[in-house]
């Protein structure tokens, strides 16, 4: 964007503000960011208290594993902005999240290290009311491994994945790699251009 091209944004903005500044100086604005306000920290503090009674009550301390979506090397090991909010309010109740590049961890199967393929089956339809008009209804967002150890383990059928549960599954195996003192497991590791294993590491955060 050229300084010309910024000038007119701001002097445009300025013009914009002067008519609906008035507008949003009525009270019942300041009434609906209120509200949006108390109802996001409610929906916080629910969330907190549900990861508490599920798996503090035990005497557990949790630990919680976001993707940090890099793309750039600059940003990794740093929240994404979509839930750097999130991640924050994680902080503040208490509990350690630890940044993970999520790269493969929705493609490698975690019990033979192999790669996996989109697929879909059907199944009875959840919803009773709709089965006379449609009985069956595909599960999307599967995976399937056709590798002989999984086939050998699933009496000769491909295993089916739900994509979240790998992810799951392959954090865990990058964080229990790291807490042994091995390094990202190679079926993880993004791959640079000349074919050498690129070792990216996770972080982890403490409140």
């Amino acid at each position: 964007m050229s300084t010309m091209d910024f000038d007119r944004y701001v002097s445009i903005r300025g013009e914009v503000i002067n008519v609906l500044g008035p507008l949003y100086e009525n009270p019942i604005f300041r009434k609906i960011r209120w509200r949006t306000s108390i109802g996001k920290q409610r929906d916080l503090s629910l969330l907190g208290n549900l990861i508490h009674r599920k798996f503090r009550s035990n005497g557990s301390d949790p630990l919680i594993i976001m993707g940090d979506k890099s793309m750039q090397t600059t940003t990794r090991f740093h929240a994404s902005t979509q839930g750097v909010r999130l991640c924050y309010q994680l902080h503040r109740l208490g509990f350690r999240v630890l940044l993970l590049d999520e790269y493969r961890t929705s493609s490698s199967c975690p019990d033979c290290q192999g790669n996996t393929t989109k697929t879909n089956i059907k199944r009875l339809n959840p919803r009773p009311w709709q089965r006379q008009l449609r009985p069956e209804v595909f599960i999307h967002e599967l995976l399937e491994c056709q590798s002989t150890q999984c086939k050998s383990e699933c009496d000769g059928h491909s295993k089916k994945w739900n994509r979240d549960l790998m992810a799951a599954c392959n954090f865990r195996r990058i964080w229990n790699a790291y807490l042994n003192g091995r390094e990202r497991p190679n079926d993880l590791k993004v791959q640079s251009r000349d074919g050498d294993g690129d070792e990216v590491a996770g972080r982890v955060e403490n409140a």
